[in-house]
């Protein structure tokens, strides 16, 4: 897929530096990947490889739990639910949704029309309904 290069040559004495390479790969379309290295002969030696995905961890906003959710793309929807004695008023009401970024972080407000059922009342900073 690529190629990491000896861009930085240590002579003796002198200072250490090290090649980082990233590369995002993606999305995968089955249930795992393989990775493997090739020496071409260069004068260098592979001292670490980190593999690593991002992920929003579950939330609860606006009386709305969304769940841990990987982005497959530069924003990934997620769908919700509402918290317990919470629903959505109307016939056909649509399910909470929200957008997990690139680098695992929520972006902006949840789309919600949530609110707590007859007899409860939002509360700890609409986390829930007593």
């Amino acid at each position: 897929v690529d190629t990491v290069a000896a861009d930085f040559l240590l002579r003796k004495g002198g200072e250490k530096k090290f090649n980082v390479k990233t590369l995002r790969l993606g999305p995968l379309t089955k249930r795992g990947f393989y990775l493997a290295f090739q020496a071409q002969g260069a004068c260098m030696a592979l001292l670490s490889v980190r593999v690593f995905f991002k992920k929003c961890p579950s939330l609860t906003r606006s009386l709305s739990v969304f769940p841990e959710t990987v982005p497959r793309s530069l924003v990934q929807e997620a769908v919700g639910q509402c918290v317990a004695n919470a629903a959505q008023p109307g016939p056909n009401p649509r399910p909470p949704k929200m957008f997990c970024g690139e680098d695992g972080q929520w972006v902006d407000q949840p789309t919600t029309t949530c609110t707590c059922l007859p007899g409860f009342e939002a509360s700890h900073g609409e986390l829930e309904c007593r």
